[in-house]
């Protein structure tokens, strides 16, 4: 079975909700869900009666870098570059937002063939052509003069080759690369692995991961549904809705 893992802390649990439901109904055989947690024991009670496996998110970077864009230290940030250490007896992990739903199998993942230490999306725009807004220049302040348009991956979605990762050890270079005050990471996880990575992942067709807040219509072929960003559609009326709805409720804002 391959470990397909998210990691919430309370906002986030009505997105899990609504991925779990969508993962039993859409992902096919093959996978198990997991959710690291960061919160109380009633939290984690809360996943386990979905019938959900709990991690204990760990408090392994105590230095998150922070920026004006992303100045919150969550210790569910950071939890996708733990997975490859978390599951070292697997050959691959598959890391997925909370913020997603599963709308067609996944089973295509797990035989893809790749060498890399990752496989993920990396954005397009109308011509085809990697986006500015996922290059290294976009995602990392101070970048590095030569380096701005090195690829970047698009974290929501990650398929893990773990022997790879725990080769480089990835996991301790990330980790390392948080504390170089010569850079400020503009999207936290996603732009420190963007810089230790250099471009080297795998490419995934953006079909694997379609952003549903943006408004454009849903291709037939789409895989999961990402309602990328700080707003979330448990709690705001969002682009694409009813998609969400389909899987998840709405829930009132806490005060």
């Amino acid at each position: 079975m391959i470990p397909l893992v998210t990691a919430i802390n309370d906002k986030y649990f009505p997105g899990l909700v609504a991925l779990n439901n969508s993962y039993r109904q859409n992902a096919g055989e093959g996978f198990e869900l997991y959710c690291i947690v960061d919160g109380d024991a009633d939290l984690f009670a809360r996943v386990e009666a979905l019938g959900v496996k709990t991690i204990t998110a760990t408090q392994w970077a105590e230095d998150y870098p922070v920026s004006p864009e992303w100045p919150d230290k969550i210790p569910a940030l950071f939890a996708r570059l733990q997975i490859p250490r978390l599951f070292q007896n697997h050959q691959r992990a598959i890391w997925i937002d909370a913020d997603c739903v599963i709308v067609q199998p996944l089973t295509e993942l797990i035989d893809i063939e790749f060498d890399e230490p990752i496989a993920a999306c990396s954005p397009v725009d109308s011509n085809g052509n990697p986006s500015p807004n996922y290059e290294l220049g976009f995602v990392l302040r101070h970048c590095p003069l030569g380096l701005e348009k090195k690829r970047v991956a698009f974290t929501g979605l990650i398929v893990f080759n773990i022997p790879e990762w725990n080769k480089g050890d990835l996991t301790e270079r990330c980790a390392k690369t948080m504390l170089n005050e010569q850079l400020v990471f503009r999207y936290g996880d996603q732009s420190v692995l963007a810089y230790v990575l250099m471009g080297d992942f795998h490419l995934l067709p953006m079909y694997w991961q379609i952003f549903a807040n943006r408004g454009e219509a849903i291709p037939a072929n789409g895989k999961i549904l990402h309602w990328v960003g700080p707003v979330v559609p448990w709690l705001t009326k969002m682009a694409h809705q009813e998609e969400w709805n389909k899987y998840g409720e709405v829930v009132e804002a806490p005060a």
